[in-house]
């Protein structure tokens, strides 16, 4: 694959790395390897303790949304730095260029991605 090609795919999954890890760093804190959702307090009223529940429900869904994105993005970087992105993770055939442009973190070419 061109090295040019390889280099914009970097720059692509660093920036959602970086994005994903913004919007992450604003509804949940960092423990370990994991993240948990902060629970935002906003008053001592009933309404405001509805309120609160609701985004803590609200913040637990998006974070379980976007870590596992984030840990495929941070794996597919891990795989540059090994020599083997790019590279179907069942077949081990080369991954389609388009495909890798379309989404820079897939694992799996077209074929084994449906399975």
């Amino acid at each position: 694959m061109d090295q040019k090609i390889l280099d914009e795919l970097k720059q692509a999954l660093k920036k959602k790395q970086a994005r994903l890890r913004g919007v992450i760093g604003g509804i949940a804190k960092k423990e370990g390897l994991s993240y948990t959702p902060k629970f935002v307090e906003m008053g001592e009223d009933t309404e405001a303790g509805e309120d609160e529940a609701e985004q803590y429900a609200i913040n637990m869904a998006t974070e379980e949304d976007l870590e596992p994105v984030l840990a495929q993005i941070e794996h597919s970087l891990e795989k540059f730095d090994n020599g083997t992105y790019g590279v179907c993770e069942k077949c081990g055939k080369e991954i389609p260029v388009e495909r890798l442009q379309a989404a820079p973190e897939a694992e799996y070419c077209v074929e084994h991605a449906e399975e």
